[in-house]
């Protein structure tokens, strides 16, 4: 990855990169990589790189790529909280793969939502 300081405080602009703006006005310019493995052989079964910082896109290419190079749907995923959206969990039902995703950081019972389940 490379940092860019341009003239007047802007970086260079490619449209197939993201421009990040960190911390005390330094950019960067980079994409979003997500693998997905095979846990039993620890072969790398689909990939996916984008511009999209957020993760939740690819979740559902991810598993359609799996299959595709298995043969066979994947039995289950994990992901962090970036995949946890409704859609991908309706998404990972409809497909009938068993998905264990992060809900993210829950304070207290009280502050779940109807939506998170009880960990």
């Amino acid at each position: 990855m490379s940092f860019y300081k341009g003239e007047q405080g802007q970086p260079p602009y490619h449209p197939g990169m993201l421009v990040a703006l960190l911390l005390y006005g330094c950019f960067i310019a980079g994409y979003n990589g997500q693998v997905a493995v095979d846990a039993g052989h620890q072969i790398i079964v689909a990939q996916r790189l984008s511009t999209n910082p957020a993760d939740y896109a690819a979740l559902i290419s991810l598993i359609d790529q799996a299959r595709t190079t298995l043969g066979r749907k994947p039995r289950e995923v994990s992901g962090d909280t970036g995949f946890a959206t409704e859609a991908n969990l309706a998404a990972m039902a409809e497909r009938r793969v068993t998905a264990y995703l992060s809900p993210g950081r829950l304070r207290s019972s009280r502050s779940r939502t109807p939506n998170q389940a009880a960990l």
